[in-house]
């Protein structure tokens, strides 16, 4: 895919994106009701987030330390409850603009789709505001040129924690195999920690770092990561506006981010798959 035309591209999905929490939005919350609603992963709201990053580089090879690209994830999250529990589907679709790849000479810049990936938890929330998740999380190979793996992985997914109006607390544990491509062997641990202060206000203030090992060539990958978050409503509609920054202290020798800012919008909106909610 050419440059220009990806840009194009991403250029369509990001205004077809931001007008559609004007169009659907329906439910009506306070800004202190959708902070704390938000800051819970298992809230049964429908809602989409668009993460904007910006990665540093740095690694063994000459010049990662003058390599950085842009990068967006789209991942709507649509929740079926039910009568004790949710059913929550979230797919993640990620797009790159001048990821850096090592040619031998230097680095070519990649624009393209990566692999999207999902799962799909059993999600509840007791009233004393513990939550607990199980599910499947799974990568499929749809990525462009050289921005995936080549292969579809699969594996359970596990969480546990606790929400109440003051904080949130928890831990998401994730683990995927290759069952098919023409990609190499798979096995990798995913944890996404959380641990926010909720003061008022609409804030919240904490740290959510997703740590990675690969067990096929004994890689850790280890961010230390700061969020800042405010949600606000416009209209009826709550949106929540996320600063993050990680650094990473362990990964890939050869090439891996070292500094990564990021802005995140998520909107709640209507759940075209469950019009009730």
């Amino acid at each position: 895919m050419q440059k220009k035309t990806f840009r194009r591209f991403a250029a369509i999905l990001f205004l077809v994106i931001l007008p559609l929490p004007v169009l659907l939005a329906e439910e009506t919350l306070s800004q202190e009701e959708a902070a704390v609603k938000l800051a819970n992963p298992n809230v049964p709201l429908a809602k989409l987030l668009l993460k904007n990053q910006y990665t540093f580089y740095t690694g063994s090879l000459a010049g990662t330390d003058e390599q950085s690209n842009f990068s967006q994830l789209f991942q709507p999250s649509f929740p079926f409850p039910t009568k004790n529990a949710t059913i929550l589907w979230r797919p993640a679709l990620p797009i790159q603009y001048a990821q850096p790849k090592p040619n031998g000479s230097g680095y070519d810049k990649i624009y393209g789709l990566g692999d999207i990936s999902m799962d799909i938890g059993y999600a509840v929330t007791k009233p004393s505001g513990f939550i607990w998740l199980l599910g499947v999380f799974t990568t499929i190979p749809t990525a462009t040129i050289d921005l995936g793996g080549k292969r579809w992985t699969m594996g359970p997914e596990g969480m546990i924690g606790i929400v109440n109006p003051k904080f949130a607390l928890g831990s998401l544990v994730f683990h995927q195999w290759k069952l098919a491509g023409s990609g190499s062997s798979f096995s990798t641990t995913g944890i996404q920690a959380f641990a926010f202060w909720l003061p008022g206000g609409g804030w919240a203030l904490g740290s959510g770092p997703i740590l990675s090992f690969d067990w096929k060539n004994n890689i850790y990958t280890i961010p230390l990561n700061l969020t800042v978050s405010r949600t606000y409503i416009f209209g009826r509609t709550p949106w929540k506006f996320d600063v993050t920054l990680d650094y990473y202290v362990m990964g890939h020798d050869t090439l891996r981010p070292e500094w990564v800012v990021g802005f995140n919008i998520t909107p709640v909106v209507k759940n075209i798959f469950y019009p009730s909610r």
